[in-house]
Parts: structure tokens; sequence; C-alpha cells
């Protein structure tokens, strides 16, 4: 195996260069990370700050931000949580501040009231009539996670029977 020495463009160190990697410029990955001549600027889409990204990272990424932190504060006010009026929401459903920065899901708030206790993990509260803000105890089903699946598959075969049926008679 033939080996030949060469000097790293980044930090300037010398390393050998293994005969498998005959075009290897860097000592090191992090070398090669850290190099802002393979970079390219890219501006967080939340602050505005201009930072350096390899472009593999661009190029993956449909946004781009300067931190994780920039990412989830720009997420939560797009499509996870929504604060209207006082009241956060998540993914259509109403949360309620249960104590100093705690929101709880408000349909859950309402079965733990209405049945006097806690609710499991593996416990769902499913609207019956489909509409996430309708949190009246009448419209609320407790149900396993299993049993939620199997309702909503139900439901589903339903929607689909009816609308061949719908089409069905069209043709006719």
């Amino acid at each position: 195996m033939r080996t030949r020495e060469a000097k790293c463009l980044y930090c300037g160190k010398n390393f050998v260069i293994p005969s498998k990697k005959p075009r290897q410029k860097y000592c090191c990955r992090q070398c090669w990370l850290d190099d802002p001549k393979k970079k390219k600027k890219i501006i967080c889409e939340y602050c505005g700050k201009e930072v350096l990204k390899i472009p593999a990272a661009i190029k993956r990424a449909k946004h781009h931000y300067c931190s994780k932190q920039c990412c989830d504060l720009d997420k939560k006010g797009k499509e996870g949580n929504r604060i209207k009026n006082g009241i956060e929401y998540a993914h259509g459903y109403r949360k309620i501040l249960v104590r100093p920065n705690k929101y709880e899901f408000e349909h859950r708030v309402i079965m733990e009231k209405h049945i006097g206790r806690k609710l499991s993990q593996d416990e769902v509260v499913h609207h019956i009539n489909r509409n996430k803000l309708d949190n009246r105890i009448e419209n609320l089903l407790l149900c396993t996670k299993a049993e939620h699946i199997e309702l909503h598959r139900k439901e589903h075969l339903e929607h689909r029977r009816l609308n061949y049926l719908a089409k069905k008679e069209k043709r006719c």
C-alpha cells in the first residue's frame, strides 16, 4: 500500500494520505467541515442572520436557519402551535393553560374532569363529529389507541362505500 504525505488545506498540519484516497486534501473530517472555502452563505429565514453551510446541507433542507432555536421558533409560528386571543392552538386542537407555562389539550382536560382521573398514554379522546374545536362532553368519546384506529378505519371504509354508490348512481 503506497502512501504519501500532504499538508491540510485548512489547518496546515502534515498528514499521510492513504492510497485509497489519493485526492484527500484535509487531515480530518472536522477540517473539511470547518473550511470556509467549502461552504456557501445562506440567510436565516427567521432572524435574517448570514451563516455558512456546506452545499449538501443547503440542498437537503427546504428551509434554512442559523440554529435549531430559530428553526423551532419559526415552525411554532407557521405549522405548529399558534396563539390567538390568548388561547393556544396546535394542529387544529385548542390548548388551555393549566398552570404557568403548561398548556394541555382542552378535550383531554374536559374528559379527565368528567371521568375523575388522569388519562393514560394509551387513551385517546375522539371527537365524534370530527370538529376538533367542539369539546362538549357529548361530542367526546374515550377509547384506546387501537380502538381509535379501528373507529377511523370503519369511518373511512363507510365513506369510500358511499362515494362508490354515488358514482354508480350517476352512471345509471
